[in-house]
């Protein structure tokens, strides 16, 4: 059976909108969707917090309320559900073990220890083996089947591309491919040359599939360019989200997929 897409819902602002993400990809993939819920350290027996079992039960009655919804909405979707014990982000990455997709929101609810969530997506964008969407809050724009992939001339990782691509081709989309430098180089036009041929060579050939470069910050430029696309694409080389990829998704609007390569 193909590798599941996981959904964390954590009952934030994006949950869902990741769970309506996910369930979409997963029926596009064709593949299971599974709902984890990451459940909070014991909050003690303090006045006024809850208890485990109530922290237990609330993330239950969460994640079967989204399952039936989902159910509804995308007939024939496998939904399964799951809690996460341990730490956060540990415990959602010894989930996503033999996944095929992460998606969750870039914020953690605001009644539980803000800071300390809102670094959980980039934690586990930076180190799960498997590629990973970063959501903000609020609801899906309106599709405008456009993808686009940030390349690093001197490393064109073949996964980021692929990634991008298949994205592309389950959307009906077409394929932006972005390369940003200071100044525009030979080098650099020769590898998106190749990169477009080899993309040709699979059926996707302009005007659904282009390449550019772009001159400017990388950061700056993959924001404006990717702004009202469906998807961004972007690499990850090793463990942790480098400064481009922490900085795009920190400040677009749009689903950002971080794919590992290397």
């Amino acid at each position: 059976m193909a590798a599941p897409v996981m959904a964390v819902i954590d009952g934030s602002p994006a949950a869902p909108a990741v769970a309506d993400w996910a369930a979409a990809e997963a029926g596009r993939r064709g593949v299971p969707l599974c709902l984890v819920h990451p459940l909070p350290r014991p909050m003690g027996a303090a006045p006024g917090l809850p208890g485990a079992g109530e922290v237990r039960g609330r993330a239950l009655g969460l994640l079967a309320e989204t399952a039936a919804r989902l159910r509804l909405d995308h007939r024939g979707l496998d939904v399964r559900t799951a809690v996460v014990d341990g730490p956060a982000p540990r415990g959602l990455l010894a989930a996503a073990r033999g996944v095929g997709l992460v998606v969750l929101g870039t914020r953690g609810p605001r009644h539980l220890s803000p800071r300390f969530l809102d670094a959980v997506g980039p934690a586990v964008a930076g180190r799960a083996d498997c590629p990973t969407v970063l959501l903000h809050d609020g609801a899906p724009a309106t599709p405008t089947r456009r993808v686009v992939v940030g390349v690093d001339p001197d490393h064109p990782a073949p996964q980021v591309l692929d990634f991008a691509r298949e994205g592309a081709e389950s959307r009906g989309a077409g394929l932006r491919i972005v390369a940003v430098e200071r100044e525009a180089t030979e080098h650099t036009r020769r590898v998106l040359q190749r990169l477009t041929e080899s993309l040709a060579e699979r059926g996707l050939v302009p005007p659904r599939a282009v390449a550019e470069i772009r001159l400017g910050a990388p950061a700056e430029e993959l924001v404006r360019t990717g702004e009202d696309c469906d998807l961004l694409v972007v690499g990850r080389s090793g463990h942790g989200l480098g400064p481009v990829a922490r900085a795009v998704a920190g400040r677009i609007r749009v689903p950002v997929a971080v794919v590992p390569y290397g």
